[in-house]
């Protein structure tokens, strides 16, 4: 586990660092988490950051149901 990269992501979300080792123990889901968290805190407009996740779907598409269904 990547604690720097989750300690990084935790501070920017309302995650706490347990919390995103336990939903993202694999580096390679954290880095992807970070990107994605990097297009969506960007100052890039709502419709340019869409346009980025939505290029990256496939490979977004793990964290976002991770995240989505935590919130569930």
């Amino acid at each position: 586990v990547d604690t720097k990269l989750a300690s990084h992501i935790s501070s920017i979300t309302r995650l706490t660092d347990d919390e995103v080792n336990e939903l993202f123990p694999e580096p390679a889901d954290l880095k992807k988490l970070a990107e994605l968290l990097k297009i969506v805190k960007s100052a890039e407009t709502q419709n340019k950051k869409v346009n980025s996740i939505m290029d990256n779907a496939e490979e977004f598409s793990g964290v976002i149901f991770t995240l989505v269904n935590k919130l569930v």
